[in-house]
């Protein structure tokens, strides 16, 4: 079994100043202690001083400017040291203790190699294909690390490429019933917001078309 001590959750963020804090007071009240790492991608809110108030033990990179969800994210797993990471989303919502140890267990008990969180959207499941795209996940560093420079350029589409990476290896969705994801015209203009979604899913449809001419 792998120990606690080697657990690494990693939050990319980008504008979150709402959200942010209530997901790292979850993990940093969580007893298993895990190393934080919070990797800031250019926000332009208050999203960092949130962070620096909270107070706990926390790793924090604020990048200068905005490079990308891939990008964030590989910044994270690049200063964290754990075997296990953590992936979480920084505007998720009713995140709990069990639902981190329903996301872990199955990656200590060498069940699976990756495990996907099925959250919620404007109160409808992701069923079916959806929980691919989910940034709440947990992977083994091991499987991660060679593709580094590769995930730095995937932006959104980053959760298409871990799946690619995990494509024959063992996967498990576990449902997490009280986490949402919050919408985006909840927390930004409508002009900004479905810009914000057209970029996403743009992204999201270039690795899927990379996986196919692979």
């Amino acid at each position: 079994m792998i120990k606690r001590a080697n657990i690494s959750v990693i939050i990319p963020i980008f504008n979150e100043e709402k959200t942010i804090g209530d997901v790292i007071k979850i993990v940093g009240s969580w007893p298993m202690q895990p190393e934080i790492v919070v990797v800031d991608d250019g926000s332009t809110d208050g999203s960092d001083l949130v962070v620096w108030d909270l107070g706990v033990n926390i790793r924090f990179v604020k990048l200068k400017q905005n490079h990308g969800k891939g990008w964030a994210l590989a910044q994270g797993i690049k200063e964290s040291g754990g075997e296990v990471l953590m992936f979480l989303d920084g505007d998720i919502v009713g995140l709990t203790h069990k639902d981190l140890e329903k996301l872990i267990a199955p990656i200590l008990n060498n069940r699976v190699d990756m495990v996907l969180g099925a959250v919620r959207f404007l109160r409808f499941k992701l069923l079916g294909p959806v929980p691919a795209i989910s940034g709440v996940r947990v992977v083994l560093r091991k499987n991660v690390d060679s593709h580094f420079e590769t995930m730095k350029t995937t932006g959104y589409g980053v959760e298409m490429l871990l799946n690619k990476i995990h494509a024959n290896l063992r996967v498990m969705t576990v449902d997490l019933p009280t986490v949402y994801i919050v919408d985006k015209l909840k927390k930004q203009s409508i002009g900004v917001a479905l810009t914000s979604y057209i970029k996403e899913w743009e992204e999201v449809g270039k690795q899927i078309l990379a996986g196919w001419k692979t």
